[in-house]
């Protein structure tokens, strides 16, 4: 993430020194993408749609390393949404690897 977050910022740079935008027009810009993702973050779409990406970025890039826990007991998962790895939504009873706060969990 951190690294996405680099770039990002040398980007918004670039187009200052190039003399495409102002210093303002990019710190404008940073300020309305941290509000409108502290709007969306627990927007139930939006995970849903963030594990699909995540789901997909594993695919293309080699897969289930990051696959963080493996449980053949039930977990009481509290108010977390879980969503099987294509991002549809899943109950807390659902097997395999499924998304549950943000990270990959492979469940028996």
């Amino acid at each position: 993430m951190e690294g996405l977050l680099a770039r990002g910022y040398e980007f918004g740079q670039s187009r200052v020194i190039a003399g495409y935008h102002w210093q303002s027009d990019v710190d404008a810009g940073r300020m309305a993408g941290s509000v409108l993702y502290q709007m969306i973050r627990n927007h139930e779409r939006f995970i849903g749609q963030l594990a699909r990406a995540r789901a997909e970025f594993a695919e293309k890039t080699g897969g289930m390393s990051n696959v963080i826990n493996i449980t053949n007991d039930k977990q009481d998962e509290g108010s977390a949404l879980i969503y099987h790895i294509d991002g549809t939504p899943a109950n807390n009873n659902a097997k395999g690897v499924v998304i549950a706060n943000g990270q990959k969990v492979a469940r028996r």
